[in-house]
Order: structure tokens, then C-alpha cells, then sequence
């Protein structure tokens, strides 16, 4: 059996989060963002390189990070664009693969719990940024 090496750790996460983001419709449309080596490296030297359990609770951290960048940059793409959708497509499958690996060191009802909370921050976020946006532009009743 080969030596476990950080760098040969690091390889081989890559390699798993580059499988699992190849997603046809997002490498079609150049959404796939490249590994963040650096971000990877750095998360491999926080563990036991041995450990298979540590090793996946780096992927599961991995694909949060993303899936939250990801989600970021969706407000400097244009309303109803083509790309904000697809970065929004790739932020929610880079979440889904988080929850695969997360999945693992959780009871499913703390996971479900989790999954609420998220979506009630989500709601939140959402509910701020129309806030925001009547406070710059002034109240509008349109008719029904």
C-alpha cells in the first residue's frame, strides 16, 4: 500500500471534488469552479491524514465553502441571466454534495434540522435584501 502523503491527500481530494462537480450542464456552461488548492491544502494540514473520517469532513467543508461562494456571486450576475441561474444551479448541487459527505456524522434529524435552518436563513437573507432595496427606492403599492 502506498504511503499517505499530505500532498498525495490532497491529489486525491481534489480529484473527488472535481468528479463531483462535473455536473454536464454546469461544465457545458463553464460554471465549474476550479479547485481552490491553496483552500484544500490548508484544510488537509488541520487533520489526521490516515483518518478516512477526517478526510470526508474535509470534502464536507469543502463543498460548504463552495457552495457559499458560489451563492455569492450570484448577485453580481444580471436578473434572470442565464448565468445567475447556473451559478445558483451550482451553488445548490456544491450544498448537495455537502450534505452527502455531512450525511455521515449526523443522525438524520439533526441534518433535517439543519436543512430547516437553512432554509429559514435563506428566507431572511432574501427578506433583507428586498428590505433594503424599499428603503433605497421608496415604498410602491402597485394594483392587484
Amino acid at each position: 500500500m502506498e504511503q499517505m502523503t499530505y500532498e498525495t491527500v490532497v491529489t486525491d481530494l481534489a480529484r473527488q471534488i472535481e468528479e463531483r462537480m462535473n455536473h454536464p450542464y454546469l461544465t457545458r456552461h463553464g460554471i465549474v469552479p476550479a479547485v481552490d488548492m491553496p483552500l484544500l491544502r490548508w484544510m488537509v494540514e488541520m487533520i489526521e491524514i490516515e483518518s478516512n473520517q477526517q478526510r470526508q469532513l474535509v470534502l464536507a467543508t469543502y463543498f460548504a465553502h463552495q457552495a457559499l461562494e458560489l451563492h455569492d456571486q450570484v448577485k453580481d450576475c444580471p436578473n434572470g441571466s442565464l448565468e445567475r441561474q447556473l451559478k445558483v444551479l451550482a451553488g445548490d448541487y456544491a450544498s448537495a454534495q455537502f450534505y452527502k459527505f455531512w450525511h455521515c456524522f449526523l443522525p438524520t434529524t439533526a441534518i433535517a434540522s439543519v436543512g430547516r435552518s437553512n432554509s429559514s436563513m435563506g428566507r431572511s437573507a432574501r427578506w433583507h435584501s428586498k428590505r433594503k432595496y424599499l428603503s433605497r427606492h421608496g415604498w410602491k403599492r402597485t394594483s392587484d
